[in-house]
C-alpha cells in the first residue's frame, strides 16, 4: 500500500511559467507556493490522509484554497504540518440554491466520501458549510488556522472530515494560478486565516529590514516550508512507493506508483522547474 501520493493529475510544465516556482524571487522576496498556470483540467489529490478544511480565496469567488492538516501516523520523513492546495473550483466543493449556499452531495471521490460519513455520524442531516469551512464562516484575518482543527465545541454534525486515505480525488484546479504549498510542523510559525486565503504566498522582507533581527526573523521563516519537488524526492524509496493517476478511470490492478528514482522524476517531480535543483536559492 502507498503512503504518499501525487498531489494532481495532468499538471503543466512549470518552465513554461519559471516564475511561479518555489524559491527566491529577488532580494527581499522568497515564494513559498509553487504553482503552476492551469487549464481547468487538472485534477488535485489528496497527498496523505487527513482532515480537510477549505477557505474562500481572496480577490476570487470562484476559487477556494484547500488545507490539509495530515494524519500524525503518516509513514513520511518529514514532519508535515499542513498542505494547502490554492486555487481549487470552489463550484467543486458547492453549488446555489436559490440563493443559499450548499455543499454537494455527488460529484467527486471526496463529495461521496464527506456525504458517506455524514449519513453515519448525522443521519438526516446534510452537510453544514461549518463542516468544510470551519466552525465560523467569516473567521477575522489573524485568527490561526490551529484553531480550526482543535475546536472541540462545534456539533458533530459540523466537525471537519478526515481522510483515512490518502490519494482521495479532492477536486479540480481552476484555469489560472493554482498550486501546492507544504509546511512544516514548527511552532514559530504563525499560520493565520490571512494567509491561507491568498492566491500564492510569498514571504516578504522590507528592504531596511534586511540586516536586522526582524529581517533575519523573517528569513528563517522559510525554513518551515519545503519544494514540492524536493519533498517527493526525498521520498523516492518510500515504502509501497508514490501512488500517481494518469487517467480518469481506475485500470485493472489500481493506480499505478513509482518503483524507482527514475520513476519519480519522470512520473512525479518532471514538470517542476526545480527537479534538477535543491530550491531555487
Amino acid at each position: 500500500m502507498p503512503n504518499l501520493f501525487h498531489f494532481a493529475k495532468g499538471l503543466p510544465d512549470q518552465s513554461t511559467t519559471p516564475a511561479f516556482a518555489y524559491g527566491v524571487e529577488d532580494a527581499t522576496t522568497f515564494r513559498v507556493t509553487s504553482s503552476f498556470q492551469m487549464t481547468g483540467n487538472e485534477t488535485a489529490y489528496a497527498m496523505l490522509p487527513g482532515t480537510i478544511l477549505l477557505q474562500q480565496q481572496t480577490g476570487n469567488t470562484g476559487k477556494v484554497n484547500l488545507i490539509l492538516k495530515p494524519n500524525q501516523s503518516s509513514r513520511i520523513k518529514m514532519p508535515v504540518k499542513y498542505i494547502v492546495y490554492r486555487g481549487l473550483k470552489k463550484d467543486d466543493f458547492t453549488y446555489n440554491d436559490n440563493g443559499t449556499e450548499r455543499v454537494k452531495t455527488n460529484g467527486s471521490e471526496l463529495i461521496d466520501k464527506i456525504n458517506e460519513i455524514q449519513n453515519n455520524r448525522a443521519p438526516g442531516v446534510n452537510i453544514p458549510l461549518e463542516a468544510l469551512f470551519g466552525y465560523t464562516l467569516a473567521p477575522a484575518n489573524g485568527s490561526e488556522i490551529d484553531k480550526f482543527f482543535y475546536n472541540q465545541e462545534i456539533a458533530i454534525s459540523s466537525q471537519l472530515f478526515t481522510l483515512k486515505e490518502g490519494g482521495m480525488e479532492l477536486g479540480n484546479f481552476a484555469s489560472g494560478e493554482g498550486g501546492i504549498e507544504i509546511i512544516l510542523e514548527n511552532p514559530d510559525l504563525l499560520f493565520t486565516v490571512d494567509i491561507a486565503k491568498k492566491p500564492i504566498y510569498e514571504i516578504k522582507i522590507e528592504p531596511n529590514d534586511l540586516n536586522t533581527p526582524k529581517g533575519k526573523w523573517e528569513k528563517e521563516q522559510i525554513r518551515h516550508f519545503v519544494d514540492p519537488a524536493a519533498f517527493y524526492g526525498l521520498h523516492s524509496d518510500i515504502r509501497g512507493g508514490i501512488e500517481y493517476r494518469e487517467t480518469s478511470n481506475k485500470p485493472v490492478g489500481g493506480w499505478p506508483r513509482t518503483s524507482s528514482i527514475k520513476d519519480v522524476y519522470e512520473k512525479i517531480i518532471n514538470n517542476f522547474e526545480t527537479k534538477n535543483s535543491i530550491g531555487k536559492m
